[in-house]
């Protein structure tokens, strides 16, 4: 499953036993966008504030990159810096 949380959104599975989520991957590393799951391999589809979105796939809680389609276009751009904002509305109490 993912799990979006403040901002980021991770792979992540639900322990029944003990009815905690577990990430499967750091969630400040890269945001998940789609995962896939068959014959217990995981393929996600994730990007950073630096990479385009890629496919990977996840292993012992890393992504190893199984395509490179953005690699071309990624060399020829230059992305500004990214930074987060955090603002709270009016009526949050």
């Amino acid at each position: 499953m993912i799990v979006t949380e403040e901002g980021s959104a991770y792979s992540a599975r639900l322990n029944l036993a003990s009815d905690k989520v577990e990430p499967l991957v750091r969630p400040d590393t890269m945001s998940s966008l789609d995962q896939s799951t068959a014959a217990g391999h995981t393929a996600v589809l994730a990007s950073s504030d630096a990479a385009a979105p890629e496919i990977y796939a996840l292993d012992s809680g890393k992504l190893r990159p199984l395509s490179s389609h953005n690699k071309d276009l990624q060399a020829e751009l230059r992305l500004a810096a990214v930074q987060d904002v955090h603002s709270r509305a009016a009526t949050a109490r």
